[in-house]
């Protein structure tokens, strides 16, 4: 049994997302296979993520599993008005309606939170069992397929599988989760560390690599150097001078190199061009385990004003009046008044 939590939230992961388009169109084209392109959200929860797919896969078959009745009754109801189909998940289900070109484990190859308080995980989550799921969804998966694996207690790494495939990578892709990690025989790598939206965590042993905490895009294509997907635009145009660039998300990595941990920052910086538009500069930027800060690589996009904190003196009018409004106390104002009149004079 994996994660039993259901979780979950639409376009969770846009940058892998992203990435993910981008190495369907390189090898299928700008069609994305269309119809002939089968992917599975294995743990699809409510739906979310099927939904999420459809967005970036338009044409895409998009099936959906889970082990869940309440989960599953659910997403029947939010792809009311979608065409991806959800069942029940078996590994002969799986079998039956694959294979896939792309299989999506996201946040399900794990046990969260418990295994955030466990010191060994052999007995709430063996190893055996992953290996077994991952292992089953590998069978299903097509030559040259894409296998995502998201918030997984054990590295991809630690697979007997994981030879038969080589990593995706892009500038957008930094980590591959928060959840703990542990060695296949149970024992604690790693300790995730502060908020788990920081994709955080503190070494607690050596038998764990840089990849093992940022890979989490598979291809299914034989062992092999990683595939580096470029999309983005990675030189800056020639007439835009950027300023100093700010931490805009994650914990700023020389901090985290101080305190010891494997943590990102998103560093932005901004300037405009000689025609006035405004350009974005942007870089992930992370702590290694042999004490240093790497980057991903820079990458470039124009942006709109307000993008980059240039607003009109009417938006920022909007913008404080929208903060006004959505204070607790005004939320709870707004709550009560249709029952006591009175609370309507006070807003």
């Amino acid at each position: 049994m994996a994660q039993r939590l259901t979780n979950t939230a639409p376009n969770r992961y846009p940058d892998i997302f992203r990435t993910l388009r981008a190495r369907v169109e390189a090898i299928r084209g700008k069609d994305l296979g269309a119809g002939n392109l089968r992917i599975l959200s294995f743990g699809c929860s409510a739906g979310f993520e099927m939904l999420s797919l459809r967005a970036y896969f338009p044409d895409a078959s998009i099936f959906g599993c889970d082990t869940s009745a309440e989960a599953l009754y659910r997403a029947k109801r939010n792809l009311r008005e979608d065409a991806g189909i959800t069942f029940y998940s078996t590994p002969d289900a799986i079998e039956a309606f694959g294979p896939f070109d792309i299989i999506m484990a996201m946040s399900v190859l794990c046990q969260y939170p418990a295994s955030a308080k466990a010191q060994r995980l052999d007995r709430l989550f063996p190893f055996h069992i992953f290996q077994s799921l991952a292992e089953n969804l590998n069978a299903s998966l097509k030559p040259g397929g894409l296998l995502c694996v998201f918030n997984s207690n054990y590295p991809f790494s630690s697979l007997k599988c994981s030879a038969e495939h080589r990593p995706v990578r892009s500038e957008l892709i930094h980590s591959n989760g928060f959840v703990d990690k542990f060695a296949s025989d149970g024992r604690r790598l790693t300790e995730s560390f502060r908020d788990k939206a920081l994709f955080s965590h503190r070494p607690v042993d050596d038998a764990i690599s840089d990849d093992d905490l940022r890979d989490c895009i598979f291809e299914k294509s034989g062992p092999g150097s990683p595939i580096d997907v470029t999309f983005l635009q990675t030189s800056p145009p020639s007439d835009v001078v950027f300023g100093e660039p700010v931490v805009a998300r994650g914990i700023a990595a020389q901090t985290a190199l101080a305190e010891g941990v494997i943590a990102a920052h998103r560093a932005e910086a901004f300037g405009t061009a000689a025609d006035g538009t405004p350009w974005m500069r942007a870089e992930w930027r992370k702590t290694t385990l042999d004490g240093k800060v790497g980057g991903f690589g820079p990458w470039h996009v124009l942006v709109g004003p307000e993008r980059a904190n240039r607003f009109t003196t009417g938006q920022t009018c909007a913008l404080s009046e929208t903060v006004s409004r959505t204070r607790r106390s005004a939320v709870l104002l707004d709550r009560a008044a249709p029952y006591f009149p009175l609370f309507s004079k006070l807003r």
